[in-house]
């Protein structure tokens, strides 16, 4: 083990992470389900469970339709008087309360529909027990590791790294962020035994990776812009 990796797992808010959740394992699962069921059951019209599904679609959409906005016009940075970490800061507490609102109407979802017999173990408790603290792990990582502009687009306010981060989670997965999110909304289904909570993570998932399939190019090309005006300017200046 890394003694970065080594440093973080000993930090503060892993321990506490670690408290919270032995408390959480001691609580009641996530409402009260009408029923549970030997076979998987999922209302597909059950109006809980699409408004949580839209949600999901809907928050990587709009944020991307944002900053790409801010990378053409810069209207954020110009709203926040030239400013532009003030501009990313302003994205960011919109991005984590959306997420947050994402995260409650999944919750209702799950505590709308039925439980399935086969998840109902306690040894599936534990995976996802497991699979909570490692997504948590990943996602504090993540924040640790580029801090709120470098989680929150700020390349695209022209707040670039200096370097590609190449240390854990990226050793990992060069997405870590969302995959940590991903794990966080599948260990909260199998916690509670929902069969739409699974499927509402596999939405997740879906949303997600195609939403990397725009950001990655389009963050590439933000970085390979300033590479070719660094260039230029070296080249006129010699």
């Amino acid at each position: 083990m890394s003694a970065g990796l080594s440093s973080l797992l000993k930090s503060e808010p892993v321990d506490m992470l670690v408290t919270a959740l032995t408390d959480y394992a001691t609580l009641p699962r996530v409402g009260p389900h009408a029923v549970t069921l030997e076979t998987p059951h999922v209302d597909f019209l059950d109006p809980v469970a699409l408004k949580a599904a839209l949600v999901v679609a809907m928050i990587p959409f709009l944020w991307n339709v944002i900053a790409r906005s801010e990378h053409r016009t810069r209207w954020m940075t110009r709203l926040c008087g030239g400013h532009a970490r003030l501009g990313c800061y302003l994205l960011a507490l919109a991005i984590f309360t959306a997420s947050s609102y994402r995260t409650t109407f999944i919750q209702e979802a799950i505590s709308a529909g039925a439980r399935w017999a086969v998840l109902d173990t306690p040894l599936v408790r534990m995976v996802a027990a497991v699979m909570f603290v490692f997504a948590n792990v990943l996602v504090l990582a993540t924040y640790a590791r580029l801090g709120i502009t470098g989680t929150y687009l700020g390349d695209y306010f022209g707040i670039l790294m200096s370097h590609r981060v190449e240390g854990f989670p990226f050793t990992i997965t060069d997405n870590p962020m969302y995959w940590g999110s991903v794990l966080n909304y599948l260990s909260l289904a199998l916690w509670n035994a929902s069969p739409v909570g699974i499927l509402l993570s596999v939405v997740v998932y879906v949303v997600y990776y195609v939403a990397i399939q725009f950001e990655n190019p389009f963050t590439a090309m933000i970085y390979n812009e300033a590479a070719a005006k660094k260039a230029a300017a070296a080249k006129k200046s010699q």
